[in-house]
């Protein structure tokens, strides 16, 4: 489970950025964990590379990112 920010409190281009990230393939991994996720950390710019963090109810950490080229990396430290 993951836990997103408000919609109403984001900006335009944090919305478009969020809906680039809920398309993605990593996502899935933390979709799928029996952990519950809370996205502490989003891009507010609109070019990238774009990072993602996550936090565990346990504290872990994930980091999501895109790169220029459109890849998608997940890493376990930001």
């Amino acid at each position: 489970m993951i836990h997103w920010p408000e919609d109403a409190k984001l900006s335009k281009i944090a919305k478009e950025n969020l809906a680039l990230l809920r398309k993605s393939g990593p996502l899935g991994e933390l979709e799928d964990s029996k952990s519950e996720w809370s996205l502490i950390n989003w891009p507010w710019m609109p070019d990238p590379p774009h990072r993602f963090i996550f936090r565990s109810e346990n504290f872990e950490v994930r980091t999501l990112t895109r790169t220029d080229g459109g890849l998608w990396t997940i890493s376990e430290a930001p």
